[in-house]
């Protein structure tokens, strides 16, 4: 079998062994991103849970605004939250661009019952990952790191 040409995380172009262990996932978000799919591409990589795999497709994706102009769903929008700012030790600068496009997203007053029930827990955690993250101080890094926490904080403040 001939080996899979997904690029790594980074957006390097070698294959990187995490991204090997979620073959079938590479593939398949492959796929949705050709038809376009892109709510639906997310929900896939959000639910292999991992962060190699989700970091790789935000690294298809040309802008969250992409993202966020084909989906409206907030367990998404919360999901990608939750999972980005789990680890920011790697992809530090997109997980962060990410999250400060993101979080603001967020509704307030969310209509579902699981994000009622758990949007307050997932934002303490996100805050507070941002807040020990050590974040390198590299172009883009400081502005898109001051924005995710501080949108973490008002969206918390809003839940409150």
């Amino acid at each position: 079998a001939a080996a899979v040409a997904a690029p790594s995380a980074d957006g390097g172009e070698g294959v990187s062994p995490q991204l090997m262990a979620h073959f079938t996932t590479i593939v398949e978000l492959q796929q949705l991103l050709a038809e376009h799919k892109l709510e639906q591409a997310f929900a896939v990589a959000l639910g292999a849970q991992s962060l190699e795999v989700l970091a790789w497709l935000c690294t298809r994706v040309a802008a969250p605004q992409e993202l966020l102009a084909a989906c409206s769903s907030q367990i998404i929008f919360a999901s990608l939250v939750q999972q980005l700012a789990y680890d920011l030790s790697s992809s530090t600068g997109l997980k962060l661009l990410w999250l400060s496009e993101v979080l603001p997203t967020l509704s307030p007053h969310p209509t579902d019952a699981t994000m009622r029930a758990n949007a307050h827990r997932i934002l303490q955690v996100v805050g507070t990952n941002l807040r020990e993250a050590r974040v390198p101080n590299e172009d883009g890094h400081s502005l898109a790191y001051s924005r995710a926490v501080n949108a973490a904080a008002r969206m918390l403040a809003q839940y409150s």
